[in-house]
Protein backbone atom coordinates (compact mmCIF):
# COMPACT_ATOMS: atom_id res chain seq x y z
CA UNK A 1 0.00 0.00 0.00
CA UNK A 2 1.42 3.56 -0.68
CA UNK A 3 2.12 5.93 1.86
CA UNK A 4 -0.95 8.76 1.87
CA UNK A 5 -1.06 12.01 3.48
CA UNK A 6 -3.75 12.90 6.16
CA UNK A 7 -6.00 15.11 3.82
CA UNK A 8 -5.79 12.09 1.25
CA UNK A 9 -6.99 10.19 3.79
CA UNK A 10 -9.66 12.12 5.39
CA UNK A 11 -11.39 11.93 1.64
CA UNK A 12 -10.79 8.31 1.20
CA UNK A 13 -12.97 8.22 3.95
CA UNK A 14 -15.35 10.74 3.88
CA UNK A 15 -16.21 9.34 0.02
CA UNK A 16 -16.08 5.62 1.23
CA UNK A 17 -18.29 6.25 3.59
CA UNK A 18 -20.89 8.78 0.93
CA UNK A 19 -20.26 5.68 -1.37
CA UNK A 20 -20.99 2.83 1.17
CA UNK A 21 -24.06 4.43 2.38
CA UNK A 22 -25.55 5.65 -1.31
CA UNK A 23 -24.42 1.50 -2.05
CA UNK A 24 -26.85 0.36 0.78
CA UNK A 25 -29.32 2.53 0.76
CA UNK A 26 -29.81 1.49 -2.75
CA UNK A 27 -29.67 -2.22 -2.43
CA UNK A 28 -32.19 -1.89 0.44
CA UNK A 29 -34.71 0.22 -1.45
CA UNK A 30 -34.76 -2.58 -4.21
CA UNK A 31 -36.94 -5.22 -3.54
CA UNK A 32 -35.68 -8.57 -4.20
CA UNK A 33 -38.46 -9.79 -6.04
CA UNK A 34 -38.09 -6.90 -8.79
CA UNK A 35 -35.12 -8.64 -10.05
CA UNK A 36 -37.17 -11.72 -10.46
CA UNK A 37 -40.35 -10.08 -11.77
CA UNK A 38 -38.31 -7.24 -14.18
CA UNK A 39 -34.92 -7.95 -15.44
CA UNK A 40 -34.46 -4.27 -16.34
CA UNK A 41 -33.38 -3.48 -12.83
CA UNK A 42 -30.93 -6.20 -12.16
CA UNK A 43 -28.33 -3.68 -13.41
CA UNK A 44 -29.47 -1.66 -10.71
CA UNK A 45 -28.16 -4.00 -7.94
CA UNK A 46 -24.76 -4.50 -9.94
CA UNK A 47 -24.33 -0.90 -9.27
CA UNK A 48 -25.43 -1.11 -5.76
CA UNK A 49 -23.11 -3.37 -5.24
CA UNK A 50 -20.40 -1.84 -7.08
CA UNK A 51 -20.88 1.37 -5.03
CA UNK A 52 -20.58 -1.23 -1.67
CA UNK A 53 -17.88 -3.06 -2.46
CA UNK A 54 -16.24 0.51 -3.99
CA UNK A 55 -16.90 2.42 -0.49
CA UNK A 56 -15.70 -0.63 1.73
CA UNK A 57 -12.58 -0.78 -0.59
CA UNK A 58 -12.05 2.99 0.40
CA UNK A 59 -12.79 2.82 3.95
CA UNK A 60 -10.22 0.09 4.57
CA UNK A 61 -7.72 1.91 2.61
CA UNK A 62 -8.28 4.85 4.24
CA UNK A 63 -8.20 3.54 7.79
CA UNK A 64 -5.43 0.96 7.22
CA UNK A 65 -1.89 2.52 8.68
CA UNK A 66 1.24 2.66 6.33
CA UNK A 67 3.76 0.22 6.42
CA UNK A 68 7.44 1.40 8.15
CA UNK A 69 9.22 3.73 5.40
CA UNK A 70 12.61 1.67 5.89
CA UNK A 71 13.24 -2.18 6.13
CA UNK A 72 14.75 -1.98 8.92
CA UNK A 73 11.93 -0.21 11.17
CA UNK A 74 9.88 -3.15 10.36
CA UNK A 75 8.49 -5.70 12.82
CA UNK A 76 10.93 -9.07 12.57
CA UNK A 77 9.24 -12.27 11.67
CA UNK A 78 8.42 -14.34 14.77
CA UNK A 79 10.32 -17.47 13.27
CA UNK A 80 13.23 -15.67 11.09
CA UNK A 81 15.35 -18.87 10.45
CA UNK A 82 13.20 -19.51 7.01
CA UNK A 83 16.71 -20.79 4.68
CA UNK A 84 16.88 -24.43 5.15
CA UNK A 85 14.27 -26.70 6.56
CA UNK A 86 15.65 -29.11 9.02
CA UNK A 87 13.25 -32.21 7.62
CA UNK A 88 14.75 -31.92 4.12
CA UNK A 89 18.53 -32.55 5.32
CA UNK A 90 18.16 -35.72 7.69
CA UNK A 91 21.27 -37.21 8.65
CA UNK A 92 21.02 -41.03 8.08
Amino acid sequence: MGRYGLFTRLAMVVIGAVWTAAGGFLAYSLDLTSVTWRRSTAWMFTIAAGLLCGGLGLLKTGLTPDRPKTFEDEIPDAHPDIGQDDWLYWDD
